[in-house]
């Protein structure tokens, strides 16, 4: 088991969990780190940096194997679906889809107002919701960026977690009370 940890002073050390030894010291990014995530199998390891870079990480040999500059990252903004898509929210509040493999930029998801505050893909890859500050609930077409629907809720909630139904037929979100 593997464990990771950043700091604003550029270095993400990689932890073996049973040992407690490091297994790896990333270094790539010029300035420090705001988030870091695994995908679901758990082989490859995600960074933001302050540097406007996101950069794909080979766990197990500590090798860096994709980086995406010009990105201006908003809070935390990774996602991973077993197709390897990967998603992430801009300080505009668009979100910006790749082939996390090739590398080739997807569809652009333009349309919130305001921050976003959570993403899931359905279980197929094929869609994404996100929900926004905006108060807006959106549910998008990832192959084309087209937007399929958009739920707004008249009160002042904010969705802090999407998830969709194992069929993908349905979604949820929990708001702050």
């Amino acid at each position: 088991a593997s464990a990771t940890s950043s700091h604003w002073d550029k270095a993400i050390s990689l932890w073996h969990t049973d040992t407690g030894t490091e297994l790896h010291a990333l270094s790539g990014h010029i300035n420090g780190t705001s988030d870091i995530t695994f995908n679901p199998s758990g082989d490859i390891l995600t960074s933001v940096g302050a540097d406007n870079s996101i950069r794909l990480w080979d766990v197990n040999s500590g090798t860096e194997l994709r980086t995406f500059l010009d990105h201006t990252v908003d809070g935390d903004a990774l996602l991973y679906p077993e197709r390897k898509v990967h998603a992430s929210v801009n300080a505009d509040y668009s979100i910006r889809l790749w082939d996390a493999e090739t590398g080739v930029e997807l569809p652009t998801l333009i349309g919130h107002t305001g921050m976003i505050s959570s993403i899931a893909f359905s279980p197929d890859n094929t869609m994404i919701a996100t929900g926004s500050w905006d108060r807006t609930l959106r549910v998008w077409d990832v192959g084309t960026g087209t937007q399929l629907h958009t739920l707004v809720d008249n009160g002042v909630h904010v969705a802090d977690d999407l998830k969709f139904s194992p069929d993908g037929k349905r979604s949820r979100c929990s708001v702050p009370l």
